[in-house]
């Protein structure tokens, strides 16, 4: 089973989440909330699997499916040779219901409001 960190993410830890098998979500949820808060601007390349693997203590594995989550809610872009890179804003999928809780459990810049 993939090593988890142990931090608290909304009231449950990685480990706990990762016993339940949903560690690829706590990561997504993780990187998803670092996203929309503004800490990675669209067009930032986020670190590569390996170093971000290591980072969050996971497997490869649990850290790709957490890159397809957020692909599929339209958050980052997947290249080979180039990375995975933050989307702009209008490609954001603002509507489902995973990104806006992200929204309200950060606090987005009032120029993205507006």
């Amino acid at each position: 089973m993939a090593k988890a960190r142990r931090e608290e993410v909304g009231g449950e830890t990685e480990r706990e989440e990762a016993s339940s098998g949903r560690l690829h979500g706590a990561i997504a949820r993780s990187l998803g909330a670092a996203i929309v808060s503004g800490k990675h601007q669209p067009g930032d390349v986020l670190t590569n699997e390996i170093e971000a693997s290591e980072r969050f203590q996971v497997s490869r594995s649990a850290y790709r499916e957490a890159i397809r989550i957020l692909a599929a809610k339209g958050l980052v872009e997947s290249r080979p040779k180039t990375g995975t890179r933050v989307s702009p804003r209008a490609r954001w999928r603002l509507l489902d219901p995973e990104v806006l809780s992200w929204f309200f459990e950060s606090e987005p810049s009032e120029s993205f409001l507006q």
